[in-house]
This record gives C-alpha cells, sequence and structure tokens, in this order.
C-alpha cells in the first residue's frame, strides 16, 4: 500500500502507538479509543515528542462522530477482533472513509504457528469476546461492509492485511 496523505482516521489507537508514526507534515490523525486512559497517555506522548497533528477523542467505533467520507485511510491495530460486532465497526469505519480509501489492519487468525495454533489456547480466549478471523470470514465480512482489494498476510496467528473501500458506495 502507497503512503496515504490527507486524513487518517486511527481505530481503537489507545496511547496512538502507530497513530503518532504516521502522523507526518501532509497528515491530520484522529484517534478514537473509548480508554479515556490510552487517550490521555496518547496526548501526553504527542506532546512529548511534538507531534500537533494528531487528536485523540473518546468514541466507540459503532457511532463514530464523523460525517461521511471525511478519510482519506484509516487504520485499526490490535482491535478488531475485541469488538462486539467487527461487521458493524467495519460498516462504521467505511461510512466515514472516502472512496477507495485504504484500510491496514492487524488483528489475529487461529493460524498454523504461534498460539492460537492450539485449540485449548483458542478456546480460551474466544471465550472471553476475543474473535480469531479466519481469512475467508474476514475477506465476507469485509465485502459486506463495502471494502474490496483485501490482501491479507499471516505471521503465525498474527494477522495484517489492507483493503479499499468501494468506489461505488
Amino acid at each position: 500500500m502507497r503512503p496515504v496523505r490527507g486524513l487518517i482516521l486511527d481505530v481503537a489507537c489507545g496511547p496512538g502507538t502507530y497513530g503518532r508514526r504516521v502522523a507526518a507534515e501532509g497528515n491530520t490523525i484522529y484517534g478514537i479509543d473509548i480508554s479515556l486512559g490510552m487517550l490521555r497517555q496518547g496526548a501526553a506522548y504527542a506532546a512529548q515528542e511534538k507531534i500537533a497533528n494528531i487528536h485523540f477523542s473518546r468514541n466507540r467505533v459503532e457511532a463514530l462522530p464523523f460525517a461521511d467520507q471525511t478519510f482519506d485511510a484509516a487504520i485499526c491495530s490490535g482491535s478488531l477482533h475485541l469488538f462486539p460486532d467487527p461487521a458493524q465497526a467495519l460498516h462504521e469505519i467505511n461510512r466515514t472513509m472516502k472512496p477507495a480509501a485504504p484500510l491496514a489492519v492487524m488483528t489475529f487468525t487461529p493460524g498454523d504457528k504461534g498460539l492460537f495454533k492450539h485449540a485449548w489456547a483458542r478456546k480460551r480466549v474466544q471465550t472471553r469476546g476475543f474473535h480469531l478471523f479466519t481469512l475467508h470470514e474476514m475477506e465476507r465480512l469485509l465485502l459486506g461492509s463495502g471494502f474490496v482489494d483485501f490482501q491479507p498476510k499471516k505471521f503465525g496467528s498474527v494477522l495484517t492485511f489492507s483493503a479499499r473501500k468501494r468506489t461505488d458506495n
């Protein structure tokens, strides 16, 4: 995926770990999270690092406070598997993105390597609301939410992928 310039949504941003890395000249990052503590920590890090073009806001992914087609890109790293309704979260992220805007995600899959290759580990986390996505399931969720060009990469049980908002929605 090519570098994107413009407004970037950082979903479930925590302390802005990834948003602070993509906050460059020409980008403005809007990080949302439900944890006020994480947001405060992110604001402190941004101030310490003198990053002025990142903004933090306490919001739920299911009801983003942004107009339709606001963002030039979105990232969601390390949280999609924790949302109660990943399909609803993806629909809402999609709503706020411009046509053809890229989405970059890191989440988890059962995998053939890593901790989640073990049935006991999968069972343990899934009973606690932690979702493990198969590639087929993730592609289906993305298509149903208005994304295309699913480009997955698996690293053991870690799943990273990019996709783009369809241009006709």
